[in-house]
């Protein structure tokens, strides 16, 4: 699922890989800074990987984006995963 508008962007999907969550995790962190992002920080566990990112844009626009990747339990290499960014108006 996606929602998008000039305030918002939030993308949620079901994804399936043979990657463990931290190698899963990594490959999205190495799309994310070939994209020009920058991470601020991160959080990790077993269960659950989150990291947030800033991007300053051509318009000299602040963007901050939150990833969240997680197994879904009880299935086996699938993955939840969420990206939402946000302007950042402060």
């Amino acid at each position: 699922m996606r929602t998008f508008s000039s305030e918002m962007s939030n993308s949620i999907a079901t994804l399936e890989s043979q990657l463990n969550l931290e190698q899963l995790n990594q490959h999205y962190i190495n799309q994310m800074q070939q994209a020009g992002w920058t991470k601020t920080a991160d959080a990790k566990d077993a269960q659950i990987n989150l990291s947030t990112w800033t991007l300053k844009s051509k318009e000299d626009v602040t963007w901050e984006g939150i990833m969240r990747i997680k197994p879904v339990e009880g299935k086996s290499g699938q993955y939840s995963a969420n990206l939402m960014i946000l302007p950042d108006k402060m």
